[in-house]
């Protein structure tokens, strides 16, 4: 009964459809998709871009263009929003905790004298010292609640049996994205979809994102949906090559793990040229109700996929999707 960060799938048995503009190496995609889907049995949906332009989508049971639960997907529009939502009230990202907690106290949320000197950034790169993750106990309990809890999972989070880690450390927590859209509710005085959707989507993909309604309580960290043309549109306006997120990967918050990829605003990513590798997966595995896999990737030769799948992406499943989505874009 988790959510876990990573879980790498695609997947398909036939493509339903093809857009006008699909070309060899979207089909070189697409056919490492199908033959991954039809292995392990799975419904899902798949989009595909290049450089801002949605060129394909395939289906095996799910819709590409209906919203499904994009899981710790979420992650990513939650990071942009705050990126952008800051920006506007001029919040730099070194600003500590103890100096938000005004905003933090419209939410009724108390910063604990351990994190106060911890920034604004150690939450959007997990290096915040929140270990363990007392999140993943609240997973049954919160399904189809009914209503988004980025407050009581920021206080779960926040529990001195959850406070073992190491500032500094990169520890995966869902905690602290629970307490970034938190922040996001008390800067905004609304909901994160109300305040983060027109932010951070481009136009004419909108439609569809929202809260998932049987995952919602899960919100900033997990609980967004959307359809996978959807995302991958978010995909390329959010991280394109010369945006402000692109450009300033390096100076902008970011953990730099020793083996090269590192985690920042949501998502991993790698230096790479002629443009830098973001990728992220999400899973739902053993919660109340049907598995939920997702996976993105958005390559240094400007294809970016997503894909939204039936299974827990955990383990194997997982590797060889993002193995065969990597070769089938790049080769």
């Amino acid at each position: 009964m988790r959510i876990t960060p990573f879980a790498l799938s695609l997947l398909l048995f036939t493509p339903a459809y093809l857009h006008a503009q699909s070309n060899e190496q979207t089909e070189k995609i697409l056919a490492a998709w199908r033959t991954w889907a039809a292995k392990h049995n799975v419904e899902t949906a798949i989009s595909i871009g290049h450089n801002g332009t949605i060129l394909a989508s395939g289906s095996q049971g799910r819709n590409p263009n209906k919203a499904y639960p994009l899981a710790s997907l979420s992650k990513a529009i939650t990071g942009v929003c705050v990126l952008r939502i800051t920006q506007e009230n001029g919040i730099a990202f070194d600003t500590p905790l103890s100096a938000l907690q005004p905003e933090f106290d419209k939410v009724n949320i108390d910063i604990p004298a351990k994190l106060r000197d911890r920034t604004l950034a150690s939450l959007l790169t997990m290096t915040s010292g929140l270990n363990p993750d007392r999140t993943q106990s609240e997973m049954n309990r919160t399904y189809r609640i009914g209503d988004t809890r980025n407050i009581g999972f920021s206080k779960t989070a926040l529990n001195s049996k959850g406070l073992g880690g190491t500032p500094g450390d990169f520890f995966y927590n869902n905690g602290n994205y629970a307490l970034l859209g938190a922040l996001l509710e008390a800067l905004t005085d609304t909901d994160n979809v109300t305040a983060c959707r027109d932010r951070v989507f481009p136009k004419g993909h909108r439609s569809t994102v929202a809260f998932d309604s049987d995952w919602m309580a899960f919100a900033a960290f997990g609980g967004w949906a959307s359809s996978t043309t959807d995302y991958t549109a978010f995909l390329m306006d959010a991280f394109k090559p010369g945006g402000d997120i692109a450009a300033n990967l390096t100076t902008l918050p970011n953990y730099a793990a020793p083996s090269g990829w590192f985690y920042g605003l949501g998502t991993h990513f790698r230096l790479r040229q002629p443009q830098n590798v973001f990728w992220h997966a999400g899973a739902l595995c053993k919660v109340s109700g049907e598995d939920v896999g997702t996976y993105f990737a958005y390559y240094p030769n400007g294809y970016a996929v997503t894909v939204s799948y039936n299974k827990c992406a955990v383990g194997d499943i997982g590797i060889e999707l993002d193995t065969v989505l990597f070769n089938g874009a790049n080769n």
